[in-house]
């Protein structure tokens, strides 16, 4: 077994035994310093144990199944990372594929803009395949990411995902 320390207002510095044997450090139970990166290759259904990890996303065909948020979530953080440039797609949402569950931002750096920004009806964030079918849609880079944070928004809606993300291209990371 290895230990944790953990440091609280209550009790200072406390060690604990860490079960997983990773330890590490806590600041009022939140693990700070290096954060957890982890592969995608396959469908995946996200807890909040998987929170303040770092999630790179593999190129091929794949769902990641987020919970729905509650109260009982707030605080936990997960980022998604293309790989490489993708040529499939990957579609983030919740488990019960509930809409308007988003509420944020994704940024185009080819032109600066507003790429896509959640609405009441979107129920999934999607990693774009290239599409020439699709004016003006290219495909995610390596690199283009969106973090997502279960807060609760007053005034809108109550318990959501708040979102922030970079794209390279218009539409190459969008809602649907």
């Amino acid at each position: 077994m290895t230990i944790k320390v953990n440091y609280t207002k209550e009790k200072g510095l406390v060690q604990e035994l860490d079960a997983t044997g990773e330890g590490g450090f806590l600041v009022q139970g939140t693990e700070i310093g290096k954060k957890k990166v982890e592969l995608i290759e396959a469908n995946i259904t996200l807890t909040a144990n998987d929170t303040n990890k770092i999630f790179r996303v593999r190129n091929n065909n794949k769902t990641i199944l987020l919970p729905e948020p509650s109260a009982d979530l707030e605080g936990v953080i997960y980022k998604f990372v293309a790989d490489a440039d993708m040529t499939n797609t990957t579609t983030i949402k919740s488990v019960d594929n509930t809409a308007g569950i988003f509420v944020g931002s994704i940024i185009a750096i080819d032109d600066n803009t507003t790429n896509a920004t959640a609405a009441d009806q979107n129920s999934s964030i999607v990693f774009n395949k290239n599409n020439p079918a699709v004016a003006g849609e290219s495909n995610s880079k390596r690199g283009d990411f969106v973090e997502i944070t279960c807060l609760n928004t007053s005034g809108v809606g109550g318990t959501k995902w708040t979102l922030f993300g970079v794209c390279f291209g218009t539409k190459s990371i969008y809602f649907s």
